[in-house]
């Protein structure tokens, strides 16, 4: 028995209007046709001052919601007739029937995802428009969502996955876009990082002036490291920024690199579906240098986090001829350099964009 419309009055005061899929007759109806998915509708109509009696309201609620519905089945039993006659097309000759038939079916799904979008506003007004004499202006939240419809394997006989698929031509842009984007950031992370080591070295080099006009004024040579901090706290403050301003950068360029790889992520899985994606040994080749890179260039930010870090210390140890100081830019100086990876996924990402273009091609023949 097909699933229907429950919609209630709840204890918080919401007119709650719930379907669990609208498309499921329609699924069971063009199995082999179509692969439908769930259409499911949930929405919720804040009343915050209700009349004694919400009967009419849920009615108004189940009323907009199958008027909506009713259109929804309708978009699908439409898409499953013109499908449907382009495979008669097809057994008279027309060998662009399943391409015509696979670009149909993402037309109806995109615009049947943007359909779900509309049931929140209209419940909404259903209601309000029941809220007779009521200055109320009510809002809604909708969670209603459709997980969309594919051609069914099989369906023709013609092999509609030789098409290059869309998430391939925009998410490889992206691609390509973030290895450009890490090949540059790794030139500007050792000007960053030999920056900050310069700001060290300036602090040294002030230290081992002070002390060395002491000496010349018959001084012993001491340096009182408290007293330097209390009295130069402004300059202090300028190598600690400079720190986190290196610090900060590292963060971004984490972020980015951590946005790439669930791109790819993405990528790879939707690819994995693809027939033509997924046997192509060379997108599988650039993916895998891709990942690669950008993995060994997040493996090298903590040792460059901790180098960084040194410079909290430099004012809270004992002077020791700037030991630390120099023990601090040494380590700075030998952090791995990331452009040879960054790249390795600038070159990766245009391959994709070459292999994207040249599947184009192939696929229209």
């Amino acid at each position: 028995m097909a699933a229907k419309w429950d919609v209630e009055f709840s204890s918080e005061n919401d007119v709650v209007a719930n379907h669990p899929n609208l498309l499921e007759d329609l699924r069971k109806e063009y199995k082999g046709l179509l692969v439908i998915k769930v259409f499911q509708v949930y929405v919720e109509v804040g009343v915050d001052n209700p009349p004694p009696k919400t009967k009419h309201l849920t009615d108004a609620a189940k009323g907009a919601g199958e008027v909506l519905g009713k259109a929804v089945v309708d978009e699908m039993h439409k898409l499953a007739k013109e499908v449907k006659d382009l495979q008669q097309e097809e057994k008279l000759g027309n060998k662009k029937a399943a391409e015509t038939a696979k670009k149909l079916v993402e037309k109806v799904e995109k615009k049947l995802k943007n359909f779900a979008d509309d049931f929140g506003a209209e419940i909404r007004k259903a209601v309000q428009r029941e809220m007779i004499g009521a200055k109320q202006k009510l809002m809604s939240s909708s969670r209603t969502m459709f997980r969309g419809v594919e051609l069914a394997e099989g369906a023709f006989d013609e092999d509609v996955a030789s098409e290059v698929p869309a998430f391939f031509d925009d998410t490889v842009k992206q691609i390509a876009t973030f290895g450009s984007e890490a090949y540059k950031l790794s030139g500007e992370e050792a000007d960053n990082r030999l920056s900050l080591v310069q700001s060290i070295k300036s602090q040294m080099d002030e230290i081992d002036k002070l002390i060395e006009e002491k000496a010349k004024k018959g001084g012993k040579g001491n340096f009182d490291m408290e007293a330097y901090v209390k009295e130069n706290g402004k300059e202090l403050h300028k190598l600690s920024q400079a720190k986190d301003k290196y610090l900060d950068f590292l963060k971004d360029f984490d972020d980015k690199l951590e946005k790439a790889i669930k791109e790819l992520d993405k990528l790879e899985k939707l690819s994995d579906k693809d027939k033509v994606l997924k046997e192509n040994k060379a997108v599988g080749r650039e993916y895998d240098d891709f990942r690669k890179a950008a993995e060994t260039i997040r493996k090298t930010f903590d040792g460059k986090r901790k180098a960084a870090d040194q410079v909290d210390g430099l004012f809270k140890s004992e002077w020791k001829n700037g030991a630390a100081f120099m023990l601090a830019q040494k380590s700075l100086e030998n952090q791995p350099s990331t452009m040879k990876s960054g790249k390795t996924m600038q070159d990766s990402g245009k391959e994709l964009e070459k292999l994207n273009e040249a599947l184009k091609k192939a696929a229209k023949g």
